[in-house]
């Protein structure tokens, strides 16, 4: 009885694939209305919602090959892939590769899509074998090389990442954005391992490559501090701030860090006072530091009293309240002040540091490669009452 039914579901598939056909069949009449991809895509999303994965994988495998069904078999097995179903996918695009007579094009299709399987079951390996082969292509170079690119950044790979970018760059791809981080990739290896000169020109090819970019400035300020070329840093500070104030959060506590060791708190205080960006609280709080610093807490409460009452920032508040803590004589206010900034603590580390301009991820720490749409320097501190 199973098996009868097995039957009549099949011829029942056939029938339903058979208008569907008709979309990807190339023999059309003059009169013929040209095919709606988007009601092509509609009618095959209604056949995959009407089915099972069984019945599919059924279908495609009685389904015979020809120029007319190609693309029906790579649908289905794309549909497979996205289900998660790699095996199922796998499946169908080596079969495909197997049939004798397909024209260039179309194993160049097959082939692109297999190597998309072995990326999703996380075989990177033979992944990076079919897009090699594809890499001189007519029609799926670049599509090959962005693939590429994907794997060696998941493989952190970054020697390769900057040769296919550079090869992307002759298909007129921009890419300045990427190699950007790819050469501060490099670089940061290179601090690792500790070949400081290494680094150092990564770090510069870095800068040559976007002059808009902030992560070089930042990174090859923080080399420079760290070999005690603090008035060289600064310069790339400035740069920085420049190019996207709404960095100031990460840009502010190494400003610090170079006006203590060159005693130019006053000079640094000026320029905060040049740079004139109300809505980050990051000044403020910078401000009020080099104020302790040079001439005591008492100076800074003052001034985070005054900045908090201009512009309320949740972050503003709290670091108000470490002041007061440090001020406070009697046990009775710091029992109270203590019990407030547990609060403001509290919000504060709930609150999101970061966001992702492309997909909207946050977190609590500034990732140059959001984790989530793996898109590089999408990621921006976040601004607001909490905001930095």
């Amino acid at each position: 009885m199973g098996e009868f039914l097995m039957q009549w579901l099949i011829i029942a598939l056939a029938i339903a694939i058979g208008w569907v056909l008709g979309f990807f069949s190339k023999r059309r009449t003059s009169s013929q209305v040209a095919i709606n991809k988007t009601a092509l895509e509609e009618r095959m999303q209604l056949l995959y919602s009407s089915y099972s994965s069984e019945s599919l994988e059924s279908l495609v495998s009685n389904l015979p090959v020809s120029k007319d069904t190609l693309a029906l078999h790579i649908s289905i097995a794309g549909h497979f892939r996205k289900k998660g179903e790699v095996d199922r996918s796998l499946l169908i695009h080596q079969n495909l590769l197997a049939y004798p007579g397909l024209p260039e094009k179309s194993i160049e299709d097959i082939t692109y899509e297999l190597a998309k399987d072995y990326m999703s079951a996380g075989l990177f390996d033979r992944a990076e074998a079919l897009l090699l082969k594809l890499q001189t292509s007519r029609h799926f170079a670049t599509k090959a090389l962005r693939k590429l690119l994907d794997i060696y950044t998941q493989e952190q790979e970054w020697f390769k990442a900057v040769e296919v970018a550079q090869k992307l760059v002759q298909f007129k791809e921009p890419m300045s954005g990427e190699l950007t981080h790819f050469y501060c990739e490099l670089a940061s290896d290179s601090l690792r391992s500790g070949d400081l000169f290494e680094a150092e020109q990564f770090y510069r090819r870095a800068l040559d490559c976007d002059k808009k970019a902030v992560r070089p400035y930042i990174a090859y300020a923080d080399f420079l501090i760290k070999r005690g070329s603090h008035k060289e840093a600064v310069s790339y500070l400035r740069k920085a701030a420049e190019q996207n104030s709404d960095f100031l959060c990460e840009l502010i506590p190494r400003f610090l860090v170079c006006a203590e060791a060159l005693k130019e708190e006053t000079r640094f205080r000026r320029y905060l006072d040049e740079l004139q960006v109300d809505s980050s609280p990051s000044l403020a709080l910078g401000m009020a530091e080099s104020l302790r610093q040079e001439l005591g807490a008492e100076e800074a409460e003052k001034y985070l009293s005054r900045a908090l009452l201009e512009r309320p920032k949740l972050i503003t508040l709290d670091r108000l309240l470490d002041l007061r803590m440090d001020l406070a004589e009697a046990n009775t206010d710091v029992a109270f002040l203590a019990a407030v900034k547990q609060v403001t603590t509290g919000l504060l580390k709930e609150a999101p540091r970061y966001r992702c301009m492309g997909c909207g991820f946050a977190g609590k720490q500034l990732y140059w490669l959001c984790p989530s749409c793996k898109q590089w320097g999408k990621i921006r501190p976040v601004q607001g009452v909490s905001g930095l």
